[in-house]
């Protein structure tokens, strides 16, 4: 049997919203309605709409192996098999037992399937069957039938989300036999009430034969409580017979606690009214108590005075188990029902999050949301996201929720169990393995620690922590672990993005920023400068004799030497301003809110750090470095980045023509 799994009732997936309301509708068919072909027909339906395949229908097995449709529903009415008697030996010798132990089946394309039979290829082709998905129905532990959808005239695949549907609906299919046939007993059980108590309305001829053979308990009392007449049914339903109780009083019968009752109906009888039937309990000789329906009728002599009273008591103990299995069947399924609200609350929850995820640009800003949005779905615990740093030495805290996080903020991935396994780690207080980050001096109850994986990586750690014990149920860990699954993707994802977007503006070689960066950027800080009325400063450097290093010692000393210069860069700029690769072995700094001077200044700095330089590449020593600049200004050599930059070109020129190894500043326009 292809695709055979065992039933899983898990938490389910985003996409099951649709599942989840179609399990509540059903589930509140069977507790509204008392027909139960009604329910099984609403089931098709709606299963058939939400899948949207040619045929849904129930199948139920006879006693004698066969079976027939119960139900359908089809999208067209040549695929229609109700009411058609079915029996495959086939199927039955080689694939039956499997559903028995609660497995389903799915196949994808009969005609492609290898693994079928020839007479069960046959079986399936004759009932137009292309593609199916089975799951078994149970009545109590018995297999009673089968929920199959069908796909006639093509292949299909079935998602995961729909075999978990189908399961679940299965199992509330079975939950609706099962409440039909309590019903069915009610139903048997009152109709036999009704007619005993019919039977009551014979003549006065017949009276003495229904007490001698009345499977009721019929018991005749004087006022005062002596017991004058007790029947067979009543030595069978108390053990005492009629000699052992003839002439003692009624309250050896009922239980002290209920001996209250007596003085009600004694004051009723003496009032000459009936006491309608109700539910009590009487003491059996053998001291154990008996559930017990109690009429009470007064008996009156010719003169119509009366003068005792008659009780017919009736067994109540199968009704009572009855009412008692259907209370307890209505509570599960009430529980059912709260856990399937509970469940797509969640996955709205994390369809949200999902969503902010998917929204957001950087890492950072991914991990300030979650700490906002995980907190919601899992109250009473503590949790933060722990991330790997780029070195991979480290694990270090990007976001928390709760009011303290039982564990420390960065440490070494080998102090947690689950990043040292790649597995999910688990700890209560009675198991006692405790990863070494988590601060044992805190008072803690349970701890989750699940790894953030994507793409064959591992990303970081989703903690979660509580000293609640039913916090962290198993549905909620399941919850957890597709979060962090989520998580993990988002993350990577975002680091992705980020790499591509350094990519974009970053010069490979050197580190810094490239010149499509630089035009972008530059305008942007001449529209500030002009609106804060502040100067921007613009250094070009070139490296002096680059193309000797290059002849001489080949293109890749020649790349370590713009390299090394590129570093030097990167340590004599402010964050706000910009260095770049602008072409070849020219270089340039842009400076906000920096004066002609200022520039000047810090370009004889850079200047003078570049001289320093001794270069020795692959154990060969390369030499010093010198390097020539320019130097301009905003405002004062131009009102647009380009007249600017050729400024500082200019003067670089100036300055490899005077000899290299200085600064020269622009001169200033003629006014």
């Amino acid at each position: 049997m292809k695709n055979l799994g065992q039933s899983n009732l898990s938490a389910p997936s985003p996409s099951q919203v649709d599942w989840g309301n179609l399990i509540v509708t059903i589930v509140l068919r069977i507790r509204e309605s008392l027909e139960l072909l009604t329910i099984l027909q609403t089931t098709a339906d709606e299963v058939h709409q939400l899948l949207g395949c040619e045929r849904v229908l129930l199948y139920q097995f006879d006693p004698d192996g066969r079976g027939e449709v119960v139900v359908e529903s089809v999208s067209e009415p040549q695929f229609s098999l109700l009411d058609r008697v079915v029996r495959d030996f086939c199927f039955e010798e080689a694939e039956l037992e499997p559903f028995r132990q609660g497995q389903f089946s799915t196949r994808t394309d009969i005609v492609a399937d290898h693994s079928l039979t020839p007479c069960h290829a046959e079986f399936l082709a004759k009932y137009q069957i292309r593609a199916n998905l089975v799951c078994p129905i149970f009545y109590q532990s018995q297999l009673w039938g089968f929920l199959i959808a069908h796909n006639c005239t093509a292949p299909r695949q079935w998602l995961p989300d729909e075999i978990n549907g189908l399961q679940q609906i299965a199992v509330h299919v079975g939950i609706a036999l099962y409440q039909a046939s309590l019903l069915e007993q009610l139903q048997v059980s009152k109709a036999s009430l009704e007619a005993q108590v019919a039977s009551r309305t014979f003549d006065l001829a017949q009276l003495a034969a229904i007490v001698k053979y009345s499977q009721d308990a019929i018991i005749s009392k004087t006022l005062n409580g002596t017991i004058t007449s007790w029947n067979q049914a009543a030595e069978n339903l108390l053990g005492y017979s009629a000699q052992d109780v003839i002439g003692q009083n009624v309250l050896m019968l009922i239980p002290l606690e209920r001996q209250s009752e007596e003085s009600h109906i004694l004051w009723a009888i003496h009032q000459g009214e009936r006491i309608e039937t109700y539910a009590t309990q009487r003491l059996h000789q053998n001291g154990s108590l008996i559930d017990v329906d109690l009429t009470v009728s007064p008996i009156r002599d010719e003169n119509d005075n009366v003068i005792g009273a008659s009780k017919i008591l009736r067994d109540i103990r199968d009704r009572k188990q009855v009412e008692l299995d259907l209370k307890l069947a209505n509570q599960r399924l009430s529980e059912h029902i709260a856990e399937l609200n509970q469940r797509h609350w969640e996955m709205v929850k994390l369809s949200e999050i999902i969503d902010f995820l998917q929204a957001c640009f950087t890492v950072d800003e991914a991990c300030k949301a979650l700490s906002h949005l995980i907190e919601p779905l899992f109250p009473e615990c503590v949790g933060g996201i722990f991330l790997t740093c780029a070195s991979r030495d480290h694990v270090e805290m990007m976001s928390f929720w709760g009011e303290a996080l039982y564990s420390e903020v960065a440490f070494l991935p080998n102090n947690c169990w689950a990043l040292r396994r790649g597995r999910v780690h688990f700890v209560d207080h009675r198991s006692g393995l405790y990863c070494n980050h988590i601060l044992l001096g805190e008072a803690i109850d349970l701890t989750l620690c699940i790894p953030m994986i994507a793409q064959g990586e591992t990303l970081g750690l989703f903690h979660l922590s509580t000293n609640y014990a039913n916090a962290l149920t198993e549905s909620k860990q399941q919850l957890a672990k597709t979060l962090a699954e989520q998580v993990g993707l988002a993350i990577a994802n975002l680091r992705l993005q980020e790499t591509l977007q350094q990519q974009s503006i970053r010069d490979p070689l050197t580190g810094l920023f490239n010149r499509r960066y630089l035009q972008e950027t530059f305008n942007q800080e001449l529209s500030r400068a002009q609106r804060q009325q502040h100067q921007i400063g613009v250094i070009m450097l070139d490296i002096d004799h680059f193309k000797k290093f290059n002849d001489t010692y080949g293109h890749e000393a020649g790349d370590y030497v713009l390299q090394t210069v590129g570093t030097l860069l990167k340590k004599y700029v402010r964050g706000s301003d910009i260095a770049c690769r602008y072409g070849g072995e020219e270089l340039i700094l842009v400076l906000p809110d920096s004066s002609l001077e200022i520039a000047s200044k810090r370009a004889e700095e850079i200047r003078e750090a570049i001289a320093k330089i001794s270069l020795t590449h692959n154990a060969q020593h390369l030499g010093n470095l010198t390097a020539s600049l320019g130097v301009a200004s905003f405002p004062q050599h131009g009102a647009t980045g380009s007249a600017v930059m050729q400024s500082a070109d200019a003067a670089l020129y100036r300055a490899k023509a005077a000899g290299r190894n200085q600064v020269l500043t622009a001169p200033l326009p003629k006014i």
